[in-house]
């Protein structure tokens, strides 16, 4: 009697867990649907991982090459703007300026200095200094003055520069301003 119990039992079981009498197994046409699916997810992402990695790849070295062209791009304008100083500077080394000893001397070659001023539009002012601690400053005067209408000087239309000499041999303060009239 104990293993007829038992037996009515185990088919209360399987009645329960087959509820139209079938058996447990999934039909061949979900098996193959869900195979396809999960081949079809695996073979998106892998493509999309590729993807991703070839565009990343390819992002970074268009932007490397964008960095190298600014790069060489911003170096040839520091040297256009650096080149013209250098070669005034050289000029400016071989001239009989560097030895003038007084104003007079150092107004003689102003000419000279006013046409390198002219031909370097980036220049805003020649400045040479001398071994005594003397120096020559000569500056554009602007056509349109950045200082306040309130503070411009009132100079005649003719005039063009502003040279400005100390000679520290003479008196340690002895600054001398002179204004240059257009050269005609």
């Amino acid at each position: 009697m104990a293993s007829h119990a038992n037996s009515g039992h185990a088919d209360a079981v399987a009645a329960v867990s087959t509820p139209s009498g079938r058996s447990g197994r999934i039909p061949l046409h979900i098996c193959i649907a869900t195979l396809f699916t999960l081949l079809i997810v695996v073979v998106g992402g892998v493509i999309a991982w590729r993807n991703y990695i070839e565009h990343r790849q390819l992002i970074i070295s268009a932007s490397q090459e964008l960095v190298q062209a600014i790069g060489g791009k911003t170096a040839a304008a520091f040297a256009s703007i650096d080149q013209p100083a250098k070669l005034l500077i050289d000029l400016l080394a071989r001239q009989r300026l560097v030895q003038a000893a007084n104003l007079a001397d150092r107004m003689n070659n102003l000419a000279y200095l006013a046409d390198a001023l002219e031909h370097s539009p980036l220049l805003s002012a020649l400045n040479l200094g001398y071994g005594n601690g003397d120096f020559f400053l000569l500056r554009p005067l602007l056509a349109t003055p950045r200082c306040a209408p309130s503070s411009k000087p009132r100079l005649p239309q003719t005039i063009s520069y502003k040279a400005l000499s100390a000679i520290m041999s003479v008196h340690p303060a002895g600054l001398t301003y002179s204004w240059i009239t257009n050269r005609g």
